[in-house]
């Protein structure tokens, strides 16, 4: 995904190892736990102050400090994910076989929704 401007993939990678070096696995590992946690929490709160106000959006205020606040725990679990990747290895092979997978699931359910549609034109439900 996009990371924008800034420091350059290996300068990043580097810092990340030095961090798991010199803090260790069982630390980073748990903090990555809490960084999880946290965005847990940052996305149920959004997410509880939606539901329970229909109007949320009209205070702009709270809307941007809990944007902002998932905002900063994706970074967060990012930084912490990457590490943990240090840690047990690369994941881009597993990434797109799950991809795939769901590729291929979005357009099964896809048919079925379409399939369906047609047979409720045709009074078939």
């Amino acid at each position: 995904m996009e990371r924008g401007a800034g420091m350059n993939d290996k300068h990043r990678d580097e810092i990340l190892k030095e961090a798991v070096d010199e803090y260790g696995v069982i630390l980073q590992v748990d903090i990555c736990i809490e960084e999880m946690a946290e965005l847990t929490k940052a996305l149920l709160k959004m997410r509880r102050h939606k539901e329970n106000n229909p109007l949320y959006m009209q205070d702009h205020k709270l809307y941007l400090n809990l944007h902002k606040n998932i905002l900063e725990e994706i970074a967060d679990v990012q930084i912490m994910l990457d590490q943990m990747r240090i840690v047990y290895g690369f994941t881009l092979e597993v990434e797109n076989s799950k991809i795939d997978r769901l590729k291929t699931r979005l357009e099964r359910d896809k048919k079925l929704i379409k399939d369906m549609e047609r047979d409720a034109q045709h009074g078939k439900y």
